[in-house]
């Protein structure tokens, strides 16, 4: 499997991001920093070996599926230098080895070839960008995946409020 060098790079923020996001009591959460909120989208800042981190997360607004438990899904775009945006996505469990989750903006659909315990992300820096052009025009995206014990999940993200939240990760860390 082809892996860019920039997935390789960035893996470790977006790494970050997830630690950041799931832990309340370590030190790392603390410099982490709410800078505003736009509508369904939260932008955030991090900084990291003396470089601005700069990401927007959301939350579902429906969650459906055939599993008992999970941990909380989100959808994140990580700005890397103002230019570089990295797509990744939780289910809230590991994905099943050689599952593709999928991606549904508005009507097309998309696979996230790349995951690592419970994180996926496109296979290449041309799919992230395609993803971000799509969630920037789209207005929902939905996110279907399986799960290490073969369970499935559906969430449904509003994408209100995502142009606004990109637009400032950019601002933010150019």
């Amino acid at each position: 499997m082809f892996i860019s060098l920039q997935k390789l790079k960035s893996f470790s923020y977006a790494l970050l991001c997830v630690a950041v996001l799931v832990s309340t009591t370590n030190k790392s959460a603390q410099a982490q920093e709410l800078k505003n909120t736009y509508n369904d989208w939260s932008v955030y800042t991090i900084k990291q070996n003396g470089r601005m981190l700069c990401y927007a997360v959301s939350y579902p607004k429906k969650k459906t599926g055939n599993y008992s438990r999970r941990g909380e899904p989100y959808a994140m775009v990580t700005n890397i230098n103002g230019t570089d945006d990295e797509f990744s996505v939780t289910g809230g469990y590991k994905y099943k080895p050689g599952t593709e989750p999928r991606i549904k903006i508005d009507r097309k659909t998309y696979k996230l070839s790349l995951t690592k315990g419970e994180i996926a992300w496109p296979k290449t820096d041309k799919y992230d960008r395609i993803l971000t052009r799509k969630m920037r025009q789209g207005m929902t995206m939905k996110v279907t995946g399986t799960s290490i014990m073969g369970t499935y999940s559906i969430d449904t993200y509003s994408l209100k409020g995502f142009t606004k939240a990109h637009n400032r990760i950019r601002q933010l860390c150019s």
